[in-house]
């Protein structure tokens, strides 16, 4: 009797690893989505810039709202870290061995609270090249940057991108910001 107890408890022990091993297997093999969150590497020329992920959701859901999506780059002295480039500098996104399957980058102008300057018609879509896997454009002066009618020599501007970036059904969003020279 004690043999078959035994013999019991093993298998009920087998059954218990065997079922906790399949579910580890299950959990590493289940192709989660938020596998593309924060892979992307943004550099400026050589410097490396700074980013934040938004939420990420399935397509056809609406995503945050856009007001105060780039005040993270404001709060505190973070403005410090906000990289400058001029007028050709180029741009990249490295999203790793794994590329979205479609991006979009748009570009607008804002202030130091992280609020657009302008309405949604001055905030332009970047042209982007993709080579071996990376991304990237030359950062060009923002047509709206043209709009004041007060001209300052060396006057810079602070430009806020946002980057939609597309794996099968999910949707990635990511920010940063820059400072420009305005002209």
């Amino acid at each position: 009797m004690n043999i078959k107890r035994g013999m019991i408890i093993i298998n009920k022990n087998k059954k218990i690893l065997l079922n906790i091993f399949l579910l580890s297997m299950f959990i590493t093999f289940s192709g989660c989505d938020d596998s593309h969150t924060g892979i992307v590497e943004i550099m400026g020329g050589k410097e490396k810039i700074e980013f934040k992920t938004l939420n990420n959701t399935e397509k056809g859901s609406s995503l945050n709202d856009t007001k105060k999506i780039f005040l993270f780059a404001f709060e505190g002295g973070n403005s410090k870290k906000i990289k400058f480039l001029k007028s050709g500098d180029e741009i990249s996104l490295d999203f790793g061995s794994n590329p979205p399957d479609k991006l979009s980058i748009s570009d607008g102008l804002i202030n130091s609270n992280g609020d657009y300057l302008y309405t949604p018609k001055e905030i332009v879509e970047v042209p982007y090249v993709k080579k071996k896997g990376i991304y990237s454009f030359k950062l060009e002066t923002h047509i709206a940057s043209r709009l004041s009618s007060y001209y300052k020599k060396d006057k810079t501007v602070f430009r806020g991108f946002i980057i939609d970036a597309f794996w099968g059904n999910g949707e990635y969003k990511y920010a940063f910001v820059i400072e420009s020279n305005a002209l």
